[in-house]
């Protein structure tokens, strides 16, 4: 459920994500970000997982060129150092609700994402996700020890 649109903070209401590469990453690595988002509360309290671009590639085409996150990082965000994150929105609205869910988020059941890999920002509440944050990261150090060379 998202607690921001950043495009357009005047909206009522709360939309899902509408760009194809943020619903698409979604779908794709919702443990994931369970597992960072139960790793970063384990190290450092409540916070949010931030997923951003590191590399971008400039797609062929008439002008103007669009461009895709092709390597996505994430960075987990303490509550008191997520206000220099928070603060870049236009929205006041937006930045209240943000920091009212960061202290009120159920980090066992929930996780705080801020996506800043598509054509526009959103930061999303995950409630009661399928697979809990902390099963997250039970289950992704599960993969990888099948992987590790002894």
């Amino acid at each position: 459920m998202p607690v921001n649109r950043a495009i357009n903070p005047w909206l009522p209401h709360r939309h899902l994500p509408t760009d194809d590469s943020q619903r698409r990453w979604l779908d794709h690595h919702s443990i994931l970000l369970g597992a960072w988002a139960w790793q970063g509360f384990e190290e450092h309290g409540r916070g949010l997982v931030w997923i951003r671009a590191t590399t971008m590639t400039s797609e062929p085409g008439a002008w103007p060129w669009s461009t895709e996150a092709r390597l996505l990082e994430p960075i987990y965000i303490t509550s008191a150092n997520a206000w220099f994150v928070i603060s870049s929105l236009p929205c006041e609205h937006s930045r209240r609700q943000i920091s009212i869910a960061l202290q009120t988020y159920q980090p066992s059941t929930d996780a705080i994402a801020w996506l800043q890999f598509a054509k526009q920002p959103l930061v999303l509440q995950l409630h009661n996700m399928k697979v809990p944050p902390r099963a997250a990261l039970r289950q992704l150090d599960r993969r990888r020890d099948e992987f590790e060379i002894s």
